[in-house]
């Protein structure tokens, strides 16, 4: 009996090649952004010494920096320029000119921050980057 020679059921190929699809559409979908925790900002030198001027000297400065890491890499940090809050990146968006960040700020019960933070270390940014506030107005979201 010769075992080299394998006979597929065209069942077993299609749920081959719907597989390997399914993971190709996985690798593809991956974020291309993460929101950086303290440790990971601490071992960005510039990053870390604007978050404590942030706290310390610009308690209410509200905007955002970006910071280049290499030629692809960026760090955006958004400050609200209040304490208490909480921002959540809600979605990263990247045409061929640009690239977006949308953001919403919560309420948060903690006091530990004079101005509230995020830091977002974008992967490949393209062109100038905008950040943009999603804002509730009367119960109805918009961006």
């Amino acid at each position: 009996m010769d075992v080299s020679i394998i006979k597929w059921s065209p069942y077993i190929k299609r749920k081959i090649i719907l597989l390997m699809g399914f993971f190709l559409l996985l690798t593809g979908c991956s974020p291309d952004y993460a929101i950086l925790t303290k440790e990971e900002i601490e071992n960005i030198p510039s990053v870390s010494s604007y978050i404590d001027q942030l706290d310390n000297e610009k308690p209410k400065y509200k905007g955002y920096k970006v910071f280049e890491l290499s030629d692809k890499q960026q760090v955006v940090v958004i400050s609200s320029g209040m304490a208490n809050k909480k921002l959540n990146v809600h979605k990263v968006e990247r045409t061929s000119k640009d690239t977006a960040i949308t953001f919403a700020q919560t309420h948060m019960e903690d006091d530990s921050k004079s101005n509230s933070y995020t830091a977002v270390k974008l992967d490949e940014a393209v062109g100038p980057i905008f950040v943009y506030e999603r804002v509730h107005y009367g119960g109805a979201e918009r961006d």
